[in-house]
């Protein structure tokens, strides 16, 4: 597993998930005799990858693995397993494709991690149920770097726009799978109404764990928070290291697609190459949570021996500074290829920040989080130029979500020229479905974003060189979710916040039963719902 990030820093050990996936995925293969392809939902081939390798599969008698598509099976090999999510679209094709083959071939289909009624129906609606044999496979909890986990689920577009609460129950059993593997949780802390709904279903399934009661939980505290709670973070431009690397180049299952050119591979000009962006590299381990307007600086700290007369120098603004510095580093051969590919998504990061659009959007973000009103003239430069729909529409997202909505005039004028420039399709894909959320909505007076960001402190003054609060990875603005774990942490908890928690929507749960640390780091799991 030469790509997937080694988990052996973890504060807990969970290698262990990995393994379990991993080996219940060869029980699966073995379970299905002789040679057999293999068709994999596309929303799983990613994850798939991080928990076996295409090797593991071949050991176990795979001979080619497809892509699920709307196209007929070509395959001469007569065993065919499907792995899917259970998702309705995917059942036409799968059953066209059976009725297709089914005099020569067997199938096999497996719903990634629990099957669904709904899905079964189908099926049996297109007439191939009895042709297939059908079972579960339970990945879905997947370590991606030895802090961070993930099922891999759209929660937030099933429950919230979908209103398809199915995925709730994968997280309830992925949060039982770790209980099993880890102890049982003793704190447990959730704030909206489907993070406490799985609190809920916790409870009602204790006997679940009720053989490991007595095991010392490696993990103290668990706080689940539903995404729409703070929907303000994740519209805001990114300012870490690894975060710029998301906003400009996008980071999948722990790769990051960048030009072949920048790994010094000649022979491939114009194409592009996975690079695994995981712990694996050291460097990253390091830098991926600075502030990108250091992080030049701080890569030059990295081998001591380049620049022995490099003193500390003051706190680094301006990127013209950031692109003298960087340029020091990309003239001196290093031996290490890790220091090359960061030196070079550096400058190409330069290249953007230093237009005059992208300061100019960042300084109509933070207008928006203290209140300011919304500059209608820079959106609609944004929509004249035709920058990314995706970008136009945070910006409108953010303006909506801290004024209680956009004025009707905004609201009007943005969606009419959305639509003349981007298309209908814009509407449908992207802002009905922000409506249909609340993110973008015309403004009804009800938004309490500002007494929630005086409540928890969420803009401060910060030192991005030297942080000390949290805010410094919006240049300023800490987010609400993270505030709240840090008061968590607190001695008192979330007990003395009850008047600024009945600001945020939704309904509120903290279970305390003590640490199990025994003078140990306490382990907190954090899950977005």
């Amino acid at each position: 597993m030469s790509n997937s990030c080694d988990l052996t820093d973890s504060v807990v050990n969970i290698a262990a998930i990995r393994d379990y996936s991993r080996n219940e995925l060869v029980q699966l293969l073995n379970s299905v005799a002789g040679p057999k392809v293999l068709v994999i939902d596309p929303q799983i081939t990613g994850p798939l990858g991080l928990v076996a390798e295409v090797s593991l599969l071949k050991e176990h008698k795979v001979e080619k693995i497809h892509q699920l598509k709307d196209e007929a099976l070509a395959t001469s090999c007569n065993t065919i397993i499907y792995l899917v999510r259970p998702r309705p679209k995917l059942m036409k094709l799968i059953a066209q494709q059976v009725l297709n083959t089914k005099a020569t071939h067997k199938f096999y289909l497996f719903f990634v991690p629990q099957k669904s009624l709904i899905c079964l129906h189908i099926l049996q609606q297109e007439g191939v149920i009895d042709d297939i044999s059908v079972g579960e496979y339970g990945l879905d909890i997947i370590p991606y770097d030895d802090d961070v986990l993930s099922l891999s689920l759209n929660t937030f577009r099933e429950s919230f726009l979908e209103e398809n609460d199915l995925s709730l129950s994968f997280v309830t059993n992925a949060l039982l799978k770790i209980q099993k593997l880890f102890g049982v949780i003793p704190n447990i802390k959730a704030k909206g109404n489907r993070s406490t709904m799985i609190v809920e279903f916790l409870q009602q399934l204790k006997q679940e764990t009720a053989g490991i009661n007595n095991i010392p939980s490696e993990i103290d505290s668990l706080i689940l928070f539903d995404r729409d709670i703070d929907l303000v973070s994740p519209l805001l431009t990114q300012l870490t290291y690894e975060g710029m690397v998301d906003e400009f180049f996008g980071i999948n299952n722990t790769f990051v697609d960048i030009d072949s050119s920048m790994l010094g591979v000649s022979d491939k000009p114009d194409t592009k190459v996975k690079q695994p962006f995981n712990s694996n590299d050291k460097l990253l381990k390091e830098i991926r949570d600075s502030s990108f307007t250091v992080i030049a600086s701080v890569v030059t700290k990295k081998p001591q021996y380049i620049f022995p007369s490099y003193e500390e120098r003051p706190q680094i603004q301006q990127s013209a500074k950031l692109k003298e510095i960087q340029k020091k580093i990309s003239d001196i051969q290093l031996q290490n290829p890790q220091y090359r590919v960061h030196n070079n998504i550096i400058d190409k990061i330069i290249e953007q920040t230093s237009k005059e659009g992208f300061h100019k959007r960042l300084s109509v973000e933070h207008e928006l989080l203290r209140g300011e009103s919304l500059d209608g003239d820079f959106v609609e430069e944004c929509i004249n130029k035709q920058l990314p729909i995706i970008k136009v529409l945070r910006l409108l997202a953010l303006a909506s979500v801290t004024h209680s909505g956009l004025k009707q005039k905004h609201f009007e004028l943005f969606r009419r020229e959305i639509l003349q420039t981007y298309g209908y399709p814009a509407l449908t894909n992207y802002w009905s479905p922000l409506e249909k959320v609340g993110a973008i909505k015309q403004n009804d007076g009800k938004s309490h974003w500002s007494a929630i960001q005086k409540a928890f402190r969420l803009l401060a003054d910060v030192d991005e060189e030297n942080p000390s609060d949290m805010a410094y990875i919006h240049s300023g603005f800490a987010p609400l979710t993270g505030r709240l774990v840090e008061l968590a942490g607190q001695p008192n908890g979330w007990k003395n916040l009850e008047e600024q928690l009945k600001l945020i929507p939704g309904n509120i749960v903290d279970i305390n039963s003590g640490s199990s640390s025994k003078g140990k780091k306490e382990v907190c799991l954090v899950v977005f719902v």
